[in-house]
């Protein structure tokens, strides 16, 4: 019998601090999670708020839009982003009834995308994306206890066929 990755998949747990918002456009943050030194592929991830504090409401004045696993090639050097390279996510569009919402000591499943975007090559880079509407100004959208969020990729090593 031999070795089931999908059983015992490794974990990347990492805390992310943001930055508050200093104007009222929409904004983005993308923060360095993990390298692949080998190639592998995501098999899951999920994202949680710290604890205590207020919750991010789905509306057009506090909306968190984006949450996102991204994959960076390793000879991609200035690490830009793409939607074609989520590997996983969760989103929300603005409109009237606004974005995601976001409670303190919940943990949200971040959706997999297909299998050739959960891919990663030997040196690829895995980057979390968080987006946020500000409809008003000095990032009111920002109300994340002590502003820092916890992230768990699962992945393998190796690809899946």
């Amino acid at each position: 019998m031999g070795f089931n990755a999908r059983l015992a998949p490794y974990t990347v747990v990492s805390e992310v601090s943001f930055q508050t918002n200093t104007d009222t456009d929409t904004f983005a943050l993308d923060h360095f999670i993990f390298r692949f030194p080998f190639a592998g592929q995501l098999v899951g991830a999920y994202a949680a708020l710290g604890q205590g504090g207020y919750a991010i409401a789905a509306d057009t004045t506090t909306c968190l839009n984006e949450v996102s696993l991204w994959k960076c090639s390793a000879d991609n050097t200035t690490a830009t982003y793409d939607t074609a390279d989520r590997a996983a996510k969760r989103t929300g569009e603005v409109n009237a009834t606004g974005g995601i919402l976001w409670a303190s000591n919940t943990v949200y499943a971040l959706t997999n995308q297909t299998a050739a975007r959960r891919k990663f090559a030997a040196g690829d880079k895995m980057f979390l994306r968080t987006s946020f509407t500000a409809a008003v100004a000095h990032g009111t959208a920002m109300q994340f206890p002590q502003n820092k969020m916890e992230i768990q990729a699962d992945y393998i090593i190796g690809h899946e066929a």
